[in-house]
């Protein structure tokens, strides 16, 4: 489901930079794209002329929580037994590299004013958000410079333009979960004898 994440989040910049450009749909201009792994010895490469998405970290979610962690409610009305959810936050940089500077920076942009304008990808915007994923929300992280050094030492490559966002939530849920006895309640009356 991350990857998923990933991947409509690149489509959905491309189709959006298309728009800003006014180019035909085709894939060939396509701007944004994933970090290319493949022969990645030790130091991560950015390929010129694009805005490259890599995720630096997932974090676990700890503020928003049901009430009962382990119980789900289905639409039924029944209720369901299952391990906790899952609630991860994606951090995702996104990375310029433009032979023109000024190039690059107005690609950055382009980038900044789409999540400015799409803070929160829903599945009335995006039919295509995996059914389950509620919704997706962006919200822009700066880091420190002292944190940004160490980014970019753990990516082992000089800094670059780059813009970093917190993607919340991605949730995985217990499929297998086990099916509880319909709760029952007692009524309790109080009697006055005279």
């Amino acid at each position: 489901m991350i990857g998923e994440v990933l991947v409509l989040m690149r489509d959905q910049l491309n189709a959006y930079l298309r728009g800003q450009t006014g180019k035909a749909a085709s894939h060939a201009e396509d701007k944004v794209q994933l970090l290319d792994a493949s022969g990645v010895a030790d130091a991560v490469e950015f390929k010129v002329g694009k805005v490259t998405a890599l995720l630096i970290n997932i974090e676990q979610e700890q503020a928003l929580r049901p009430a009962d962690a382990f119980l789900r409610q289905m639409p039924d009305g029944s209720s369901q037994r299952v391990h906790r959810e899952l609630r991860l936050n994606l951090y995702v940089l996104f990375v310029v590299r433009f032979k023109v500077y000024e190039q690059g920076l107005g690609m950055l942009s382009n980038v900044l004013r789409y999540f400015q304008t799409h803070p929160v990808l829903d599945h009335a915007q995006v039919p295509k958000l995996n059914p389950e994923i509620d919704k997706l929300t962006f919200e822009l992280v700066t880091l420190p410079l002292a944190e940004q050094n160490t980014v970019w030492s753990q990516l082992r490559t000089s800094y670059h333009p780059s813009l970093l966002y917190r993607v919340r939530m991605v949730v995985f849920r217990d499929t297998d979960g086990a099916l509880l006895s319909p709760v029952r309640t007692t009524e309790l009356r109080a009697v006055r004898k005279p």
